[in-house]
């Protein structure tokens, strides 16, 4: 971590924040810094590492100093593995959402304000909702009334993946699968 801090300003991310909250049960041998504009793929020699930066321009925000470390919030955390779940996996999302309880939820809504991707806050409450039916985890009603006012024309889950079910209140093409994004449920 601290050759990561000293190439380029940023926060821990991603999976490297989910480990750092104990939201992540394995060492990733990735460490993700988010960047407000760097963006680089570094293979530490001799080791096992990588470095990758990634910048969030406006949404480079929501980070705290912790053990002389900057690592983002729990909620900026969960929020920017929902942005870009290709790093990290739906499967890994879906069981740190739910460890992660208590969640400040409108600290976490505040996050998509600052995005006009609507389709984030589809997805989003997709598997909210997802969760909620499959483990009972209690998500308040406020989160889902706000991310379904951004429900606008229909969206995949994953770019790429078969068509398997359509849930029509989110306008999500879930093309992963129930089993695929809650595995460590099953």
């Amino acid at each position: 971590h601290a050759l990561a801090f000293r190439l380029s300003e940023g926060y821990l991310g991603l999976s490297s924040a989910l480990r750092f909250h104990n939201l992540l049960e394995y060492e990733d041998f990735t460490i993700f810094m988010i960047t407000s504009s760097y963006r680089k793929k570094l293979l530490l020699k001799g080791t096992e590492y990588a470095l990758q930066f990634i910048p969030f321009q406006e949404l480079y925000t929501g980070f705290v100093k912790q053990e002389k470390i900057f690592v983002s919030t729990k909620e900026k955390t969960l929020f920017d593995c929902l942005l870009k779940p290709g790093y990290v996996g739906y499967s890994v999302v879906t069981k740190a959402l739910y460890e992660a309880q208590p969640i400040n939820w409108r600290s976490f809504l505040s996050y998509f304000r600052l995005t006009k991707n609507n389709s984030l806050a589809q997805r989003t409450g997709y598997i909210l909702e997802l969760l909620q039916k499959v483990t009972k985890m209690k998500v308040p009603s406020f989160v889902f009334k706000e991310l379904q006012q951004r429900v606008a024309t229909p969206v995949k889950l994953m770019a790429t993946g078969k068509t398997s079910t359509f849930n029509k209140a989110w306008k999500v093409q879930d093309n992963l699968g129930e089993k695929n994004i809650l595995s460590w449920w099953y």
